[in-house]
């Protein structure tokens, strides 16, 4: 009577599990415990019924007692440690993990859960190793491969990723997800098409996997194709109107494709349900310049809010700190290379570390302070995500990827081409470093990520610089934060309110030729490879070249321009007038003027920077700043950028157009901005034969319909809001 009854009751229990009746599952298992109360296995079915309740606290209880009962089952260990981790007890949850290990043995799904546990508590050395051997234990493991290459994309090692995903697909072709997150490693090495293809696949599996048509969209605006990115998020909002990230994106879409109304309108009705949406706020305050109606005090206050929560024990530096940022092509890494190795200042070459200030940066590094050797492993971890800036050898990319996607970033920074012969590589001794970092972090038993951003600082001095000048009290870090996204500058600035600002800037005109060349020298080869135009990325990102001229003229629309100590030096006094412009820099920033300053060098060896116009431009050679305009725009160009650009142009000397002229070219470049540029044109004529009419290239529109924007502020104000101001007035 009794074997048939709870034959019975465990038939019920199936029957309420498979369809999602937990409570009634629970009254059950409850029952058939009591009936059943030798065996551990009764204990963990009604702990696996509380956890999916959401009780944690009672099924840990229950597995505590299902371990007493069988302390050989690995269920048991893997069943509680879930549990804890669901309420944020991930320690306890790893430490009945490895103490199954030690009873059970080496059981490749406690490896795996292992991995997991580590994988959620960032630490992500241990995560690996644990997925290695449970792999290693079971080949047929395609959970374990997926995420072991997962660990290996947060690690920025996308080869590796890529290699472990293919893997678990091989072994499971019908995981959407493996297919998801394979597109999101192309994604990342900057395989685009690649990775729409998977993402597709993805959605093939699961149409309602919503990631992976947001990573769709997101992969189609990296295309530059960013009308099939706004159809991605339509269709998901769609599905699901209250669906505000994909509203974001679509905003992000709209601003991409110059319909910045459009994008004002979806940013603010974001905002007011994701209130602590960074994306949606620091778009809304970039686009303010386009909208009277929007609040900009009110919007930089709540980004402070937003920043302010993320590390809500900030206190204020005393470091002195100087910002070096850049205007384009305009040679940044020269003015920084003057001033690396000067005694009282504190820098690292390069702009490697251009990401300390991102969105995510410091969620990767912020260490355990439970962890006896937290100091070391994040030492370990500076080294691995920027192992560039200590080996240019080192061929990876770096957080916040400074130049995009880069076969070699190092060599593409002029790093594996220091010295006299540009023979000499820079690497330094990376052990150094981290003993350098690990003795300062004793002074702290807590650290956040300005505090360890200047240990960084001050542990590289110690470890390679010069001793006497390492040991310079009160030094300033001159930080080069090149091409920073809205989020990073204004996450830099909140950490360092009273820092000042310096931007390189050069003739826009000029600027833009030699940027604009330095996509437009591969026309010839691709055109030599590729005999059509349709679906070909790289002649997109070819015509995507000309949004710079947007993009440039939108520096002078960035109230942070206005809100924090802001200046602007021109390269061409730099290189033509180096004595006097370097005494004013050096007064400007209170440091001594050196006969260092006066040396193109970064750690002490001769500095060039690779150029594609020029061969390896060095020193105070001016040939980048002598060439004549007309390289790319045609005379009626340069007329409507030199009238665009004139405030800005004006207020530092690039330009012998008078106001009233100015007043009247405005007026009648109009009608000229819905025509192609000449420079647009000669393009579009050197494509394939199959190209659309050059009515519907979208670059080119996008680009037109921003400058129109552009064009009503700069008419109603006869300036821009925003100017960067000189170093010298």
């Amino acid at each position: 009577m009794t074997v048939r009854y709870l034959e019975g009751q465990k038939e019920k229990l199936n029957y309420f599990i498979k369809n999602n009746q937990y409570e009634n599952a629970l009254t059950i298992a409850k029952d058939i415990l009591v009936l059943d109360q030798s065996k551990s296995t009764s204990y963990q079915i009604v702990g696996k019924i509380y956890s999916l309740l959401s009780n944690h606290r009672q099924a840990i209880d229950n597995f505590i007692k299902a371990i007493e009962l069988n302390p050989k089952c690995n269920l048991n260990y893997i069943s509680i440690s879930q549990s804890l981790s669901a309420i944020g007890e991930n320690e306890k949850g790893i430490s009945y993990l490895e103490k199954g290990i030690k009873i059970v043995g080496n059981d490749p799904l406690i490896f795996y859960n292992l991995g997991v546990m580590y994988q959620k508590d960032q630490n992500l050395e241990q995560a690996e190793v644990n997925f290695h051997k449970a792999i290693k234990l079971k080949p047929y493991f395609p959970d374990a491969l997926n995420d072991l290459g997962n660990v290996y994309y947060k690690k920025m090692d996308y080869e590796r990723s890529s290699y472990y995903i293919k893997r678990s697909i091989n072994q499971n072709k019908n995981s959407s997800m493996a297919f998801h997150n394979l597109g999101n490693t192309q994604r990342s090495m900057g395989m685009y098409k690649e990775a729409i293809i998977f993402y597709k696949k993805a959605l093939e599996i699961n149409p309602e996997q919503i990631e992976s048509m947001n990573a769709l969209g997101l992969t189609y605006y990296d295309l530059f194709q960013n009308e099939s990115g706004i159809e991605c998020f339509k269709s998901i909002l769609e599905v699901d109107k209250k669906n505000y990230y994909a509203k974001r994106n679509l905003a992000i879409g709209y601003v991409k494709a110059g319909y910045f109304k459009k994008a004002i309108k979806l940013f603010k009705e974001t905002l007011e349900k994701l209130p602590n949406c960074f994306i949606s706020n620091n778009n809304l305050i970039q686009l303010s310049s386009y909208e009277k109606n929007l609040d900009i005090k009110n919007l930089l206050n709540n980004l402070l809010t937003i920043l302010s929560f993320e590390e809500s024990n900030l206190e204020q530096s005393k470091t002195q700190i100087i910002t070096l940022l850049g205007f384009g092509r305009s040679g940044s890494l020269f003015l920084h290379s003057l001033l690396d190795g000067h005694p009282q200042i504190s820098t690292l070459p390069g702009y490697f570390f251009k990401g300390w200030f991102g969105e995510n940066t410091w969620s990767i590094f912020q260490p355990n302070f439970q962890e006896i050797n937290w100091r070391e492993t994040l030492a370990e971890k500076i080294c691995t995500y920027f192992e560039p800036q200590f080996n240019a050898h080192c061929k990876k990319n770096v957080i916040g990827k400074p130049n995009h996607h880069t076969e070699w970033f190092a060599k593409n920074l002029g790093f594996t081409q220091l010295g006299e012969n540009r023979s000499e590589v820079l690497e330094l001794d990376q052990q150094l470093f981290k003993s350098k970092f690990i003795d300062l972090s004793q002074a702290y038993d807590k650290i956040d990520s300005r505090i360890c951003f200047e240990l960084i600082h001050e542990a590289f001095d110690k470890a390679y610089r010069i001793q006497e000048n390492s040991a310079h009290k009160d030094k300033t870090i001159f930080y080069h934060l090149h091409n920073p996204s809205y989020f990073e500058r204004a996450n830099y600035h909140y950490h360092y309110p009273e820092s000042r600002s310096l931007f390189i800037i050069r003739n826009p005109i000029q600027m833009l030729e030699s940027w604009l060349l330095a996509d437009l020298t591969s026309l010839p080869s691709l055109l030599e490879e590729n005999i059509s135009f349709r679906d070909n990325y790289h002649f997109i990102k070819i015509l995507n070249c000309s949004a710079k001229i947007a993009y440039t003229l939108e520096y002078f629309l960035n109230p942070l321009n206005s809100i924090y100590n802001v200046r602007g030096i021109k390269l061409e006094d730099l290189k033509r007038k180096p004595k006097s412009t370097l005494r004013r820099i050096s007064e400007w920033m209170g440091i001594k003027d050196e006969q260092l300053l006066y040396q193109s060098t970064f750690m002490g060896k001769r500095f060039s920077r690779p150029s594609t116009n020029f061969n390896n431009i060095e020193g105070f050679d001016t040939r980048s700043i002598d060439v004549s305009l007309g390289r790319i725009f045609g005379k009626k160009d340069i007329e409507i950028l030199e009238t665009l650009f004139w405030p800005f142009m004006d207020m530092y000397g690039y330009t012998k157009m008078s106001k009233e002229q100015f007043l009247q070219n405005l007026k009648e470049i109009k009608s000229d901005l819905d025509k192609p540029f000449q420079f647009e044109e000669y393009i579009y004529k050197k494509l394939p034969e199959d190209k659309p009419e050059i009515s519907k290239i979208h670059q080119f529109n996008e680009l037109h319909r921003k400058l129109k924007n552009i064009w009503e502020i700069l008419n109603e104000n006869k300036t821009y809001p925003y100017l960067i101001k000189p170093i010298l007035s």
